[in-house]
């Protein structure tokens, strides 16, 4: 199983949506991006574990998954 949290507002899925997702062998983050229906594009961050990965990591069961949109400043 794998824990899911999401810091953005997308559709349906809102800041601080924290879902568990069934874990498969050979699933990739980009995957589970896919499978949750959020805009790559607005992806800033993804950190598994509390370590920022890139969306080819490989994900292992257990892992806590993060989402965090790209930051605005001004």
């Amino acid at each position: 199983m794998l824990e899911v949290e999401i810091n953005k507002e997308c559709d349906a899925i809102f800041v601080g949506s924290k879902v568990n997702v069934p874990y498969r062998e050979g699933m990739l983050v980009e995957t589970l991006i896919k499978e949750l229906g959020l805009p790559d594009y607005e992806i800033g961050l993804i950190v598994v574990n509390g370590k920022s990965e890139v969306s080819q990591y490989a994900l292992k069961d257990g892992d806590k998954v993060e989402f965090f949109p790209f930051a605005l400043g001004g």
